[in-house]
């Protein structure tokens, strides 16, 4: 089994059983998205200073705040939100955030 698949195997146990909010950044991101049905699409590496092509100014997490020049380096992301989260912001035409306020899951 590959490092990838067991830290995909852990993030799927963290998913089933911890009743916590859970932010996912990088891979816990991708593995969250992947857990509730998104599949990942692989792209070309991007790294570097972007801003947000969207993003809900009304969500509690960007509220206030300035989304221009953040410092990101992706190439994996989900090609669709999973089924009950809303994409909250994207990059470079990709889905960048996501969020379920029922499962507390962003």
């Amino acid at each position: 089994m590959s490092s990838e698949e067991e830290f995909q195997q852990l993030s799927n146990v963290a998913m089933a059983y911890l009743d916590c909010p859970i932010l996912g950044l990088c891979f816990g991101f991708q593995s969250m998205a992947k857990y509730y049905g998104s599949e990942i699409e692989s792209g070309e590496e991007k790294c570097g200073r972007f801003d947000l092509d969207e993003h809900d100014e009304s969500f509690w997490m960007f509220s206030g705040k300035e989304m221009k020049g953040l410092s990101f380096c992706f190439h994996d992301y989900p090609t669709t939100a999973p089924k009950g989260f809303k994409t909250i912001c994207s990059i470079d035409g990709k889905i960048a955030g996501i969020a379920n306020e029922n499962k507390s899951r962003y």
